[in-house]
């Protein structure tokens, strides 16, 4: 039988691999507010993703939680609150979305 995956994981696949692309774009240093727009621009979101969770969108929440864990695992480099891509995420990036998750998430402790 196979595993259900769930909507917030799948969310932040899309999410995440949309933000690693977008920071890969001539090598981009981009803020928060840049990266929502740009995701809201290019990501057709789920109604339960463009949820509110208190203050917060919940896709918005789950990429910044994420963005964490990429920063944490060697792909992304945060600088105050400017974002960018690393030599590692740009390797990570040919592997495809859920690949590059799970590598993320092999270095997430359980």
């Amino acid at each position: 039988m196979p595993r259900r995956v769930s909507k917030s994981y799948l969310c932040a696949v899309k999410c995440m691999y949309a933000l690693v692309r977008f920071l890969d774009e001539e090598n981009r240093v981009c803020t928060r507010p840049e990266i929502y727009e740009h995701l809201q621009r290019h990501i057709n979101f789920t109604y339960w993703e463009s949820e509110r969770m208190g203050s917060t969108i919940r896709w918005q929440l789950i990429t910044r939680n994420m963005a964490y864990h990429y920063q944490r695992a060697g792909l992304l480099t945060r600088n105050e609150e400017s974002y960018q891509i690393t030599q590692k995420g740009r390797e990570a990036l040919e592997l495809g979305a859920e690949a590059m998750q799970r590598e993320v998430d092999a270095t997430i402790p359980t």
